[in-house]
């Protein structure tokens, strides 16, 4: 057990430097993705996973929602993709007292319907109280947070 807590707190102290680090890379204007094949159902369902005991402990429903028009691959930087998909995914959990989370993924055209391109649009969606219109100005902004 002790073993596994030291592994886990490792991985979480791993992951925040990682975050860290990818923030400096925005702000210096010099994050690369590493496109590569890969199947967004299945980085939509590891978010999910990952994401899932910290929602049964709140009793709230995960739901994940795939529209079958998505591509079975695509190219894109997985991990970045997963990354946000945990944050975004994580954040509705903790501010949902109580009912649902839903990741949705769906296909749209790629902007001036360029062939062999799509676009796919992630959503997460929560039960919980909102955002009231006079705060949504604060939402993107560094090192704010809303209550």
């Amino acid at each position: 057990d002790y073993a596994e807590t030291i592994r886990k707190s490792g991985e979480a102290l791993l992951a925040l430097t990682n975050e860290l680090l990818d923030y400096s890379r925005i702000d210096a204007g010099r994050m690369q993705l590493d496109l590569q094949a890969c199947v967004p159902r299945q980085i939509v369902e590891e978010a999910v996973e990952l994401l899932s005991t910290r929602a049964a402990e709140k009793n709230l429903e995960l739901i994940t929602t795939i529209a079958p028009d998505v591509p079975a691959y695509v190219m894109a930087d997985p991990g970045r993709l997963r990354q946000v998909l945990v944050n975004l995914v994580g954040n509705a959990i903790k501010f949902t007292p109580s009912g649902e989370v839903e990741v949705e993924l769906a296909c749209r055209p790629a902007e001036g319907g360029a062939p062999g391109r799509t676009r796919l649009l992630f959503a997460v969606r929560d039960s919980g109280i909102g955002i009231p219109t006079e705060k949504q100005d604060r939402l993107f902004q560094p090192f704010s947070q809303l209550d």
